[in-house]
């Protein structure tokens, strides 16, 4: 695909859910580090609030805040909308159901794919939810690879067939990462209308939340992103493409240095 005569520019986004910037340790994760020593490292960045993956997807992929997108928290009320009200927006059908009560305005701003000149496209493929991954490419569900759902459309179906059996879940999830990954090396690259690819992986985040900052399991988890990210450079430079790319490494959001804890019904025993 080529812009006023000349090769256009492709960008790869990579999303590492819940990695907290002062967690990057060049031991653990060299590739990452690499790419940061090589490049920018943007140490002004933050978390829209509320800070939950959604919320600031949608803040990533529009480039606007809550309070203009419209996905205001991972769980929102919408009277109407469901039949309890209740909008999850892990859950893609939810996403639609949203999308149909709002007239097709699920968000209330443009996002990624709505700019892409001459037929480019966004391609997504991400280990976490199907919501996570559609609000990147709202309009366009032709290249999404999730691990846990193809949307009901028979094209994703085939092309996560392509890609092998989908990994059972464990943690850390590092073999669904991979298996996203691959989404990218093998099927993504190849084609130059795929001009924005957008590699979401939902760890640190998953294993943050069951184990807690400082667990071993966390630091694997990290390792296994790292691996990720150095899997897609080595297949870029194979195929001499790494310098077409423009590559962003970020996160959505980080966790709290926290104690263990009561629940509340517990506190209110007490």
């Amino acid at each position: 695909m080529h812009v006023n005569g000349t090769a256009a520019r492709r960008v790869l986004v990579i999303g590492a859910d819940g990695l907290r910037p002062d967690l990057l340790d060049p031991e653990v994760m060299p590739n990452v580090a690499a790419l940061a020593a090589g490049g920018v490292r943007f140490s002004d960045h933050h978390a829209v609030y509320p800070s939950h993956t959604r919320v600031n997807m949608s803040a990533l992929a529009s480039g606007t805040t809550p309070g203009q997108h419209g996905i205001v928290a991972n769980t929102m009320l919408v009277p109407g909308a469901t039949n309890d009200h209740v909008i999850d927006t892990s859950n893609y059908q939810h996403l639609d159901a949203l999308d149909h009560f709002t007239n097709g305005n699920m968000l209330d701003v443009p996002t990624l794919g709505d700019y892409l000149p001459d037929g480019g496209r966004v391609a997504v493929a991400g280990s976490g939810s199907g919501g996570s991954n559609l609000l990147w490419t709202r309009k366009d569900r032709s290249r999404i690879v999730n691990a846990n759902t193809a949307f009901g459309i028979a094209d994703l179906y085939d092309l996560r067939e392509k890609l092998g059996e989908i990994p059972e879940p464990g943690y850390p999830q590092i073999a669904r990462a991979n298996y996203a990954t691959r989404a990218v090396t093998d099927i993504y690259l190849d084609d130059p209308r795929n001009r924005v690819i957008v590699l979401w992986l939902n760890e640190p985040d998953a294993s943050l939340h069951r184990f807690g900052l400082g667990a071993p399991e966390v630091t694997q988890a990290m390792r296994g992103v790292d691996a990720c990210v150095g899997d897609i450079l080595a297949a870029m430079t194979q195929r001499g493409i790494r310098d077409a790319f423009d590559i962003f490494v970020i996160s959505d959001h980080g966790h709290s240095t926290v104690q263990a804890h009561n629940t509340l019904r517990e506190y209110l025993s007490a």
